[in-house]
């Protein structure tokens, strides 16, 4: 046998909705983990394939450090 589970208890009482807005917050929070490391694995592979490619065609380490530096602000100085 099957059993039916009644919807209508979630939607019914307050535990019910504090069930929902846990599940739902859980869910949120890995999506957003997830994507976050999609999108750091994403930026270093392309960091990686444009360092190979400067290194192909010949270019000194400086020219590499500058052309992945350029567009970041500069680092403040540390006391």
């Amino acid at each position: 046998m099957v059993a039916e589970f009644d919807w209508s208890v979630l939607f019914s009482t307050p535990f019910g909705w504090l069930s929902i807005a846990v599940v739902a917050g859980v869910i949120g929070s890995i999506a957003s983990s997830i994507a976050s490391n999609w999108r750091k694995v994403r930026e270093s592979e392309h960091a990686i394939a444009l360092k190979q490619s400067m290194v192909d065609k010949g270019m000194s380490v400086e020219d590499i450090e500058r052309v992945m530096n350029a567009g970041r602000p500069p680092k403040s100085p540390t006391c």
